[in-house]
């Protein structure tokens, strides 16, 4: 699958006006239920996430559970991911990457907001392959290498660029998120990327001295 950038351009385009296809807009609950609850519905995932017909374009609505059962529906906020225009089953694809992604990480951080939704939206629109995995490295949320899920992803190869999260991690220069990844059981530093380069030398390009370390320390408890 492309990035998504392939597929949209910088508008999508309406009877009236045109709407930016990529910002993350915010809305409240009641706004939601007045705008959305009479559109068809295309799929729903994970009982959050929605890709909704909207006259000649479609959105990913993304609709957080409520924090507790005495959150009042005015206190609740929505989210608009992405608007798409074009092949559905491509806009699919995408909202089923989008969904997999957000759906672990705000399981982990629950308190995910605008700003943080616009960054992962971000990563997976630019790379549409990388897991919550990888898109946790790029962020640096320590927190994530800690739940099951995202170790289970912990050497899932990007296809495009034979990265893994600690490939990632290491571009970023995020040393601590370097650290948490060497620290799971079942990591592997050895896999090389579609350039043939391992870590290492990813490390060794960008002159991250620290990282260097970190790895050469990683490889000592194997001498």
């Amino acid at each position: 699958m492309a990035s998504f950038g392939t597929y949209v351009t910088n508008f999508v385009k309406t009877a009236f006006y045109t709407i930016l296809p990529n910002k993350v807009d915010e809305y409240s609950y009641e706004h939601y239920i007045s705008e959305y609850f009479t559109l068809e519905k295309v799929q729903t995932l994970y009982s959050c996430f929605f890709f909704y017909k909207v006259a000649n374009h479609y959105d990913m609505i993304y609709v957080p559970p409520p924090a507790s059962l005495d959150t009042l529906s005015k206190d609740r906020r929505v989210y608009s991911l992405f608007r798409f225009q074009g092949d559905v089953k491509v806009g699919l694809e995408f909202f089923k990457h989008y969904a997999d992604v957000i759906a672990i990480l705000a399981d982990i951080n629950s308190k995910l907001d605008r700003v943080w939704l616009e960054k992962i939206t971000g990563l997976c629109r630019r790379y549409s392959a990388w897991t919550a995995a990888h898109v946790a490295a790029s962020l640096n949320f320590l927190p994530a290498f800690k739940d099951q899920r995202i170790i289970s992803l912990i050497n899932k190869v990007d296809p495009e660029t034979g990265w893994t999260p600690i490939f990632v991690a290491v571009k970023a220069g995020n040393v601590e998120t370097v650290k948490a990844i060497m620290a799971v059981k079942d990591f592997r530093l050895g896999i090389v990327d579609r350039e043939k380069n391992t870590v290492l030398h990813l490390a060794s390009a960008l002159a991250s001295v620290e990282i260097l370390k970190v790895c050469k320390s990683f490889l000592n408890r194997f001498i």
